[in-house]
């Protein structure tokens, strides 16, 4: 016997097959003396355990059982996901950065060409201002080394930027 096979004989032993499954296990062991010996084998292990370690009688109260009832009947299922708190916490959150950046993007709109250039250029204005009001008290590699920075950040011909 193989150990597919055992499996098998363990579920019809232990009553988990169907009812089919219990016919075709069935006709096997009428036709295979290996398996009904080691069906026979297994009973009588189990016999002899039951003997020596008898199961503990278990079962649930009748309060337990009424509690576990009500509850299965006071469940609705789980709750649709648009009404679950944090959906619509998260729904709130994505439209709000939705007109955030598209009232973002329609400002940009409306700006003409030298007000977008203004924009782009924020950062390098910013180091120009400091340097004219500044330069005076700032040491000359300071002073060469802003330009520098400001260089890299000024517009190429062509560039687009």
């Amino acid at each position: 016997m193989n150990e597919r096979e055992g499996i098998r004989l363990m579920e019809y032993l232990d009553g988990r097959l169907t009812p089919a499954e219990r016919v075709e296990v069935e006709a096997w062991l009428a036709r295979d003396a290996e398996a009904r010996d080691a069906a026979e084998q297994h009973r009588r292990v189990w016999a002899l355990l039951g003997e020596a370690l008898p199961a503990p009688q278990v079962a649930a109260s009748e309060d337990f059982r009424r509690a576990a009832i009500a509850r299965a009947d006071a469940d609705t299922g789980p709750r649709p996901l648009l009404l679950r708190p944090a959906s619509l916490i998260a729904a709130a959150l994505l439209l709000a950065v939705s007109i955030w950046a598209y009232r973002s993007a329609h400002d940009r709109a409306g700006l003409d060409a030298a007000d977008r250039d203004v924009v782009a250029h924020l950062g390098m204005l910013e180091h120009w201002d400091f340097l004219t009001a500044h330069g005076d008290d700032l040491d000359v590699a300071i002073q060469s080394e802003l330009i520098r920075h400001l260089a890299g950040e000024m517009p190429r011909a062509g560039s687009g930027r």
